[in-house]
């Protein structure tokens, strides 16, 4: 699984500072123009890649207090709260995420997870269908927890 993605105002800082991950990747998501929204987004990815989900959370609503049209932050609110078992938290999150960026492949894949993790595998299959045209390899992931869950009912 890949870590979930910086995006465009973590872009900036992360080619400021130093080679961007392979994640780090532009989406149609708009970037955000203010300092602050910068600065606690790249403090929420910082506690993120800690596994400091609870802190990355709150570092990722500071930065949306500042610009609420952040795809990836509320994508990476929703992996945060994925991650602490939280899933219909995370399903809303990845929403929000989604009605700003509807291709955004990350939430498509978390958001598939976290309905296998629920249980709800046919939603789960819904956001695989999205995310093989979005990003094939990581639905192939996907396709396997969801088949890894069909097995095990």
């Amino acid at each position: 699984m890949r870590r979930p993605r910086v995006g465009l105002m973590g872009m900036v800082l992360v080619l400021a500072a130093a080679t961007p991950p392979a994640s780090a990747l532009p989406s149609k998501s708009t970037p955000s123009n203010s300092e602050q929204a910068v600065s606690s987004f790249k403090e929420g990815y910082a506690h993120q890649k800690a596994e400091r989900y609870q802190e990355a959370i709150e570092a990722y609503e500071q930065s949306l207090k500042h610009d609420r049209r952040q795809a990836e932050a509320l994508s990476n609110i929703g992996f945060c709260y994925k991650s602490l078992g939280r899933y219909q938290k995370a399903v809303g999150y990845y929403k929000d995420a989604l009605h700003l960026d509807p291709e955004l492949a990350e939430a498509h894949e978390y958001l598939g997870e976290a309905y296998v993790a629920m249980g709800k595998l046919d939603l789960a299959r819904r956001e695989y269908e999205t995310l093989v045209k979005l990003d094939p390899d990581e639905a192939e992931e996907l396709k396997r927890k969801i088949d890894r869950a069909s097995a095990a009912q």
